[in-house]
């Protein structure tokens, strides 16, 4: 079925529109003796998850680019390689190796980059 464009514009205003209606209700929350000190611990929480992920991806960028690098030779550079950086340590993260890749080419010891599927 066909959504018109103004439907979507509707629903992007309500989408957009619901995050601070649902965090200023979450502040009104704040006061119930039940529940204010789960959504501050909650607020910590979150504090120490944004250093967690920030660390996380200084590491994965490193390792992605250092992964890339020795695979692929430089003047086969393109957005495909760019896109591999951030793909292959998200999901060898959690347990995909892309092993079918390690298929060398007959000229050089550097991986084909089609077989290389980034994105």
């Amino acid at each position: 079925k066909q959504v018109s464009t103004q439907s979507t514009g509707g629903r992007t205003i309500i989408a957009v529109n619901s995050v601070p209606m649902f965090t200023r209700l979450l502040m009104l929350f704040e006061y119930k003796p039940a529940l204010g000190p789960i959504l501050l611990m909650f607020r910590e929480m979150l504090k120490d998850l944004a250093v967690f992920l920030l660390l996380l991806m200084i590491f994965l960028i490193g390792f992605g680019v250092s992964y890339v690098a020795i695979l692929m030779p430089p003047e086969k550079f393109s957005w495909q390689s760019m896109s591999a950086v951030f793909m292959y340590p998200y999901f060898q993260m959690f347990g995909d190796f892309y092993l079918d890749v390690f298929e060398l080419d007959e000229q050089s010891s550097y991986i084909d980059p089609d077989k290389i599927k980034g994105g």
